[in-house]
């Protein structure tokens, strides 16, 4: 996902004052003028980073793992990342993070980065990325689901509405991959399967991320996070042979651009600034990237792969945009 692309639908508890002044009634007093538009900025920065750059992030994992495995891809693209990320906020003096904090970030990365980022990489490689971006986009449903067995609360009528649209909209999505050949249901499947598990363990490491020590600089909490899960992949990308078949003399140029993208503008841009948001923004406006992430995955399929958008693409991406909103709305209110 993303970082894989990937979604979180953080609950919101009405006795605490968010920091997101988007909402007049919520600015901070103790914030001077100056202090106050240099917030505003980075909010509004930090949403078009989330919004349109995770976006883009499915097509790019598109051209990376045309020929450059999968996991290797992914574990370049996090350890590079948090290396990156980890000498910016040392320079920032940071604090280092203690032995607990970095189990707690090593957990989280696993959740989001290994398990979640990793099944979206492999999945590529077979399942357009645009309809990747759909499927990922019904993860608030499992936050939702996870919240259900925790609380033992009863879902409202517009939380069974929205979970059977999110439900028609996989179906619409993926039953013309399964109807080609034996050959093709079982290697979509495969993927289809790693996509769905995808989006529990990314949910799974959103909910419980808040209630996980880890750093409290977010630069070094997402540093932490990329590395725990780049040596992670790394090591199981040797154990699985990826290393072997791997020659980086037949990488393509359009592969190391899309590494590159993911690097920079996945994992140090807009995953550092998912992070900042989720401490810093209400959760309700946080959750409206899932809306606009697939979006722009499938127009950006579209217009730069080719990827094909038949009516029912068109039906089931709406089908699952509008089964997130209707969660939210549930749960957000």
């Amino acid at each position: 996902m993303n970082a894989f692309t990937v979604s979180s639908l953080p609950k919101i508890d009405s006795n605490l004052e968010y920091k997101d002044s988007l909402d007049s009634s919520a600015i901070n007093p103790q914030r001077s003028h100056q202090e106050e538009k240099a917030f505003q900025l980075k909010l509004i920065l930090s949403f078009a980073a989330v919004y349109i750059i995770w976006g883009s992030t499915y097509l790019a994992i598109h051209y990376a793992v045309e020929t450059i495995p999968p996991l290797l891809q992914s574990s370049f693209r996090f350890i590079c990342g948090g290396i990156i990320l980890f000498i910016w906020a040392t320079i920032q003096r940071a604090p280092m993070p203690s032995l607990n904090e970095w189990l707690g970030a090593g957990g989280i990365g696993f959740l989001l980065l290994f398990c979640g980022n990793g099944s979206v990489s492999i999945a590529e490689k077979t399942v357009p990325s645009g309809l990747v971006a759909l499927i990922v986009s019904i993860s608030p449903v499992w936050v939702v689901a996870i919240d259900w067995f925790k609380t033992k609360s009863v879902p409202k009528i517009v939380t069974f509405l929205g979970l059977f649209l999110g439900c028609l909209g996989i179906y619409l999505l993926c039953q013309p991959l399964l109807s080609v050949s034996q050959a093709n249901f079982k290697t979509q499947g495969i993927a289809i399967m790693l996509l769905i598990f995808a989006t529990l363990t990314w949910s799974l490491g959103s909910v419980y991320s808040k209630s996980i020590t880890q750093p409290k600089n977010p630069a070094m909490s997402s540093a932490a996070q990329m590395l725990c899960a780049g040596v992670l992949l790394f090591v199981f990308a040797f154990v699985k042979g990826d290393w072997a078949s791997f020659k980086a003399s037949e990488v393509t140029l359009q592969s190391w651009l899309g590494l590159s993208y993911l690097i920079v503008f996945g994992s140090l841009i807009a995953y550092t600034a998912y992070t900042w948001l989720v401490k810093n923004a209400k959760p309700s406006h946080v959750v409206t990237y899932a809306y606009v992430n697939p979006i722009v995955a499938v127009f950006l399929g579209w217009l730069i792969a080719g990827e094909g958008v038949t009516p029912q693409t068109v039906i089931a991406g709406t089908c699952c945009v509008a089964s997130v909103v209707l969660m939210s709305l549930d749960k957000n209110k």
